[in-house]
């Protein structure tokens, strides 16, 4: 939310825009103007969309009584728009009133699907809301051109309006004032993730961030594909960073629910939004394009599209939409700055075929990131007892013993330990899902060269990470993680390992034999 004197002014690029065809039937069929451009279809008139702009009051209507009755209510009656009554001459724009309650101020954004302004909540006004101002979104016209797209899009955005997600915005109410279908949101104050990518265009993100961001949009779809709602115009339009580095996915009251296993309950009378056109081509799967029936996989392959751009700068295929993609072969080149793991994670997401992809937004997380650092120094800790020979191999035989000079090593000893440093402060670079990792290539350098200043900064701050994320755990998760650690030569001796570990698991148990350490004194 934001007050009323610094609310960002949005205009999503074209390239961003969600296409909507034509309905069935309509002469006019205008192609857009790039690959990826994105235009409402058939386009406003240029005097009416100039008009959006100026003031001009919308004074309220009554809903037409239909000849078999029912109530005449602005929120009812949605299988016959034909049948609102309207003004012809009343056009929104700032200034006008939405339901004698929402008084539009400023444009904030404009897209295929209608103009989003910021707008005053009267009735939040009156009864003195610290944050009385909303985002009401105005659905474009296109909408009511369908027969079965405004009951089933009223349907779902009420559905959106129980995905109660920190990285999903929050739809409050979905309603009409006669002909105005709208939908009200909360207030954000930043900007979208188009113009961020735009704004390190070429280079991309530092990886910390960009996978940050990747991260939180991925938990959002992931939550909303438990509920067997797929996104399916999931892009960097639709995506918000607010200045509190909060990650909110946008627009998912237009989405579509899927019924599957997932959701054997959902309507059978659903927004289709391949039926409208509602895609944007440049982030569309091939099967949405095909216009086949939605997955969660498909979010995936725009997921994985928007990570790519957030990581480099560009997007993988030249903004080309995957069909075009495919038949000329294209294959983006592979991320650098990642490490293997996740560049095959995000190579498969960016598969062309759906069968190829993650299932779901859940399981491409996992497969970016691996298990939770807390969690994989369990899995890790748990073959230490099963690696007796090769562990004591490891701390006696790899190690130089008595400490000599770093000059004193051998050249490919120097370069090998400068190496791992390096790969040690890029994967602490990563975030903490990539500790595992940090932690080995810091323990490997150690190795090489016991009581390096630079390994012991490393071990020391990769230890206290793992000591903060495992604050939480569960008695035998900590317990793990502390045998990960102090089974490490240099941090057995770390005093916050010690303190942790004895307030966790008591003295006794903090020592190599109750951690469960191999043996360091006795040969093979």
């Amino acid at each position: 939310m934001t007050d009323g004197t610094d609310a960002t002014r949005i205009k999503p690029a074209a390239a961003d825009a969600t296409r909507i065809e034509p309905a069935a039937g309509d002469a006019t069929r205008l192609k857009p103007g790039t690959a990826d451009s994105t235009a409402v279809k058939p386009a406003a008139p240029p005097e009416r969309v100039a008009a959006a702009e100026r003031s001009a009051p919308l004074e309220a209507t009554r809903l037409k009584a239909r000849p078999t009755g029912g109530p005449a209510s602005t929120g009812s009656d949605w299988s016959h728009p034909e049948e609102w009554e309207s003004r012809g001459d009343a056009v929104l724009g700032p200034g006008s009133v939405v339901k004698q309650r929402f008084a539009l101020e400023s444009v904030l954004g404009r897209g295929g699907m209608g103009v989003v302004y910021r707008a005053l909540d009267r009735r939040k006004q009156e009864a003195q809301d610290r944050e009385p101002y909303v985002a009401i979104k105005i659905l474009g016209e296109e909408f009511r051109r369908h027969p079965n797209a405004l009951i089933a899009l009223q349907r779902e955005a009420r559905k959106a309006q129980a995905l109660a997600h920190p990285n999903v915005i929050t739809v409050h109410d979905f309603d009409r004032d006669g002909t105005t279908v709208y939908m009200t949101m909360e207030l954000l104050d930043g900007e979208p993730l188009n113009k961020v990518i735009a704004a390190h265009a070429d280079r991309g993100l530092p990886p910390e961030k960009a996978l940050a961001i990747v991260h939180s949009a991925a938990e959002a779809l992931a939550y909303a594909h438990k509920k067997g709602i797929v996104h399916s115009d999931f892009k960097p339009g639709n995506v918000f960073l607010t200045r509190r580095g909060e990650v909110k996915v946008l627009d998912f009251g237009i989405a579509r629910a899927v019924p599957t296993q997932l959701a054997p309950d959902a309507d059978d009378t659903v927004f289709d939004a391949a039926a409208l056109g509602a895609l944007t081509p440049s982030y569309a799967s091939l099967e949405m394009l095909r216009g086949e029936p939605p997955a969660p996989a498909d979010d995936v392959y725009a997921l994985a599209v928007v990570a790519y751009e957030l990581l480099t700068g560009r997007h993988p295929f030249d903004r080309l939409p995957a069909d075009r993609a495919r038949v000329e072969g294209l294959a983006p080149p592979a991320v650098a700055e990642l490490p293997r793991r996740q560049r095959k994670a995000l190579a498969r997401a960016l598969s062309f075929e759906r069968a190829a992809r993650q299932p779901d937004a859940g399981a491409f997380l996992r497969e970016l990131e691996g298990p939770s650092p807390v969690r994989k120094a369990a899995y890790a800790s748990a073959l230490v007892l099963l690696a007796g020979i090769a562990a004591y191999a490891f701390y006696s035989g790899s190690q130089l013993k008595p400490d000599v000079p770093f000059s004193d090593l051998p050249p490919q000893a120097q370069q090998q330990f400068n190496e791992d440093v390096e790969q040690g402060e890029k994967a602490l670079g990563f975030g903490d899902f990539a500790l595992n990792d940090a932690f080995d290539y810091f323990s490997r350098a150690y190795d090489i060269h016991r009581n390096n200043p630079r390994a012991v900064d490393g071990l020391e701050r990769v230890a206290d990470r793992f000591l903060k994320s495992m604050a939480s755990a569960d008695r035998e998760t900590q317990r793990n993680v502390l045998r990960k650690l102090y089974c490490q030569e240099y941090l057995s001796g770390y005093a916050p390992v010690d303190k942790a570990c004895e307030s966790a698991l008591g003295a006794r148990q903090c020592t190599f034999e109750g951690m469960g350490c191999p043996s360091r004194d006795t040969g093979p």
